[in-house]
């Protein structure tokens, strides 16, 4: 989870148990950042912000999923072909 905040003083207390709850603190300087990213590359900006708040976030979804695949060759190549469910 992210928390955008504006004109707001964090304590290390505040910085410290948002941590401890794995809430990311959003700070104007940073969406400022996102937001120039954006602007120049688009809807790919989303990655990067995935990349840097959404790194230790737990999908239950895929969990336990077993992808099965079959390995083969495409003329000189060895391929692999992957199955998985699609809910």
């Amino acid at each position: 989870m992210a928390v955008y905040n504006k004109n707001i003083d964090w304590s290390d207390n505040d910085r410290a148990r948002a941590r401890e709850v794995n809430i990311n603190i959003i700070t104007e300087r940073e969406l400022l950042y996102y937001k120039e990213i954006a602007k120049r590359i688009g809807h790919a900006a989303r990655y990067q912000f995935h990349a840097e708040f959404l790194t230790k976030t737990k999908a239950a979804a895929l969990h336990n999923v077993e992808v099965y695949a079959i390995r083969t060759k495409l003329g000189p190549y060895r391929v692999f072909t992957f199955f998985a469910p699609a809910g």
